[in-house]
């Protein structure tokens, strides 16, 4: 009686744990379930999906999860999963990660090319957000989230997301990179805003396993304190702001270094107008 009782305690304790692990938000679902949770968090109503998928469902079809079941095809979920730049492990139920992940951590160049992708596809201008937060573990602080419209509904726009990540920002050299992918976007007219959050949040999508939910409004519905991310490639002070310093000052002066050496191969170029900018953070790096 009691081994019976421990057992059935475990498993509610193991149920409790999956479930909070999750944030209180595990859910099985169905595979028509979560074609239609993918359109709802990305602000389509299912009785909108058909004005977006007219080859493939019509009103009838998602009227019931049963009827979109029967109706629903591979080539349906694969243009659905492209349409909003999900993974389609995710929709078959394979695995809990929905976008894919986008690592430029010492690639700039790489970075260049695919925002300039985005920017010549987008159906609204090419906006972004940069999040960042404090943490006193060893783990990633920020993120950069690309917005990139891809339908209107009436006026509304229909957003998919790309989540660059793998940016530690308190560390020299993830700044500096940081700082590149940055100006690379707004040398090119891609806008990226920023938010102070709390690291809570820049975990709960740092590994792309939950929705963005942005609706009509993008990434300006994400929460925290407006900052100024081009301000790391126009002002030095801005810049090395929450570096590490290291042992005697090593963090900064690497940071300068990096940032000049950056520079020198086109990667700081913002388009913004600024006098100046590379002989204000020689100064900064001889002062050291």
């Amino acid at each position: 009686m009691i081994f019976s009782e421990l057992d059935s305690l475990l498993s509610v304790a193991e149920k409790l744990r999956n479930y909070f692990s999750a944030g209180g938000k595990k859910e099985e679902l169905s595979v028509a379930g979560r074609f239609l949770r993918l359109f709802e968090a990305h602000g389509v109503h299912r009785n909108q999906i058909p004005r977006l998928l007219p080859d493939f469902l019509s009103l009838s079809d998602v009227e019931t999860e049963q009827s979109l079941t029967k109706a629903l095809t591979n080539e349906a979920l694969d243009f659905s999963c492209d349409l909003f730049s999900v993974r389609r492990d995710w929709i078959d139920g394979a695995s809990d990660q929905i976008y894919p992940l986008h690592d430029f951590y010492k690639q700039p160049s790489e970075f260049r090319e695919f925002v300039s992708t985005i920017a010549s596809n987008t159906k609204t201008n090419p906006l972004g957000m940069v999040l960042r937060a404090e943490s006193e573990k060893f783990e990633d602080t920020a993120l950069i989230i690309l917005q990139e419209g891809v339908a209107f509904l009436g006026e509304t726009p229909i957003y998919r997301y790309h989540i660059c990540n793998n940016w530690m920002d308190s560390y020299w050299k993830s700044r500096a990179y940081l700082t590149a992918c940055i100006a690379i976007a707004w040398g090119i007219d891609f806008y990226l805003s920023g938010r102070e959050t709390d690291i809570a949040t820049v975990r709960m999508y740092n590994e792309g396993e939950n929705f963005l939910g942005c609706g009509a409004n993008g990434v300006y519905s994400l929460k925290g304190a407006r900052w100024y991310p081009e301000d790391m490639a126009l002002v030095p002070a801005k810049y090395l702001e929450g570096i590490n310093p290291e042992v005697e000052n090593y963090g900064i002066r690497s940071a300068l270094e990096l940032w000049l050496e950056l520079e020198s191969n086109g990667f700081m170029k913002t388009g913004l107008p600024y006098n100046s900018v590379r002989s204000e953070f020689e100064a900064a790096l001889s002062s050291i």
